[in-house]
């Protein structure tokens, strides 16, 4: 099986009919016709080449894309729980509990990584 084009798009909207090139400026393909609709989907064409760069055509074709908003908010909230755990770390080590403190430590990343405590 061959490979793509690597790198990144750009669509452009400079002659008759949308186009679509690589970094180099190659030509890689064009719109049906001038239409607002055919400049749209060249540039969106372009959006999901680039947000893809670095994901292999297989696993789009096998996995197709994560859903990136979820998994953003899942690491947020992971993050604040994490963040958390280490301020009462912190103000546990500062009252002179260090034996809690290294439990909550321990627990956080734990939770963090699927672990038994």
């Amino acid at each position: 099986m061959s490979k793509h084009t690597p790198g990144r798009l750009k669509a452009f909207n400079l002659y008759a009919t949308p186009e679509i090139r690589d970094q180099g400026g190659n030509f890689i393909a064009c719109g049906k016709d001038g239409s607002a609709r055919a400049v749209a989907d060249t540039r969106r064409l372009a959006a999901c080449w680039n947000a893809c760069d670095g994901i292999s055509t297989e696993h789009l074709e096998q996995h197709g894309l994560p859903n990136f908003a979820q998994t953003i908010s899942d690491m947020r909230a992971q993050r604040d729980e994490l963040l958390f755990a280490l301020r009462e770390a912190q103000r546990l080590l500062l009252a002179d509990a260090p034996g809690v403190a290294l439990q909550v430590v321990e627990d956080a990343i734990a939770k963090a990584t699927g672990e038994q405590p």
